[in-house]
């Protein structure tokens, strides 16, 4: 009896060292499985990375070309703001001439207008008389 008990035992522990190994090849197998997932993410997170990349460097390419267009508008804002600027200095310099022009000619018709005044007061006052 004591040899059938040592074969049972041995066939309960070989029946489980089975099973462990069937268990064993099924992890093995979800793990493989696992692996294979895991790869294909791992490829196409990477391809999402190299588009990404790419997106980054044409916007920083763009960025690079906004700066320059910002430099440019500023520099031709700056010019029109100059212009503008010269251009009523110029304006105000025109018309204070102008009114010194004015100025003058007016003053040097005074004293005709007033001779002009007093011969017409004196025609007015005759012609009354």
């Amino acid at each position: 009896m004591d040899e059938y008990a040592g074969i049972e035992q041995l066939e309960r522990r070989v029946e489980w060292l089975d099973n462990e190994r069937r268990n064993d090849k099924t992890n093995l197998a979800s793990m493989q499985n696992r692996l294979t997932v895991l790869e294909t993410e791992n490829a196409n997170l990477r391809k999402q990375i190299k588009e990404i990349e790419m997106l980054v460097s044409q916007q920083g390419t763009q960025i690079s070309s906004f700066d320059r267009y910002d430099g440019q508008i500023s520099r031709l804002n700056n010019e029109i703001a100059k212009q503008v600027r010269e251009s009523s200095e110029r304006a105000n310099f025109n018309l204070d001439e102008a009114s010194k022009r004015q100025r003058l000619e007016i003053d040097s018709v005074k004293p005709a207008w007033q001779k002009f005044t007093r011969i017409l007061n004196n025609y007015q006052h005759y012609e009354k008389n």
